[in-house]
């Protein structure tokens, strides 16, 4: 009786022990996944925000070529802001919209005194608000992303809308 009581508890604590082992595989492979997921994350935040410094940079040499082409065959330098404003919406495109005015000169003293950003300008189908838009996206889940990162940078209200709805 002893023995077979004691050769009872030792499957038992075998078969314990494979469960165990067999639950703490599955756990380390959630924590793999988990891990994976958060570097994929970061990845993300990391590459959108070389995106973002990338299209400062290119605004700043299209600024500092616009003033070499000036300067050397003496042409007036373009209204930057009239071209973005002229800019063309695509009525598939999603764009995040950083800054509202509801006059036009205000918008545009806006994009003038920040011409290092790549921004936009565009007239609510109404014609009551002038947009000022960055980062446009045929995705929709990379536009939130990019919504919520102009949240995080200094545009606390930033919100997103398709192209459709400016004209």
């Amino acid at each position: 009786m002893v023995f077979a009581t004691f050769g009872l508890y030792a499957q038992t604590q075998e078969s314990n022990s494979r469960k165990i082992e067999d639950l703490t595989r599955r756990l380390d492979s959630l924590a793999g996944i988990r891990r994976a997921e958060s570097t994929c994350d970061s990845l993300y935040e990391v590459n959108v925000k070389l995106l973002a410094e990338i299209q400062k940079l290119q605004a700043m040499y299209d600024k500092n070529q616009e003033e070499i082409v000036r300067l050397e065959g003496g042409d007036e330098p373009s209204n930057s802001s009239q071209e973005k404003q002229n800019m063309n919406i695509q009525d598939d495109l999603y764009y995040v919209i950083v800054k509202s005015f509801r006059q036009e000169d205000r918008a545009l003293e806006y994009l003038d005194n920040n011409q290092i950003l790549d921004l936009g300008m565009a007239q609510n189908q109404r014609g009551s608000w002038y947009h000022i838009y960055c980062c446009p996206s045929d995705n929709s889940s990379d536009v939130v992303r990019q919504t919520m990162f102009q949240r995080n940078n200094g545009f606390e209200q930033a919100w997103w809308v398709k192209g459709k709805y400016f004209k």
